[in-house]
């Protein structure tokens, strides 16, 4: 599924913050946040966040539906 938050942020992307100049894209796996990277771009750190939460949640992933 889309992500359908109806806030999805300033990002505009589930599991996608902005911390000063740097992009980055983290998950919460088990009660604990997972950094997973600095990235150059908002798409670019969208599309990490699809593909772990893919691997994590299965089926039940809620995606930010970035190709």
């Amino acid at each position: 599924t889309l992500n359908t938050n109806k806030r999805p942020g300033k990002s505009g992307y589930r599991g996608v913050y902005k911390i000063g100049r740097n992009i980055y894209a983290m998950i919460t796996l088990n009660g604990k946040t997972v950094n997973l990277g600095r990235f150059v771009s908002y798409e670019l750190a969208a599309q990490a966040y699809d593909s772990a939460a893919l691997n994590i949640h299965g089926e039940f992933a809620q995606l930010n539906g970035v190709t």
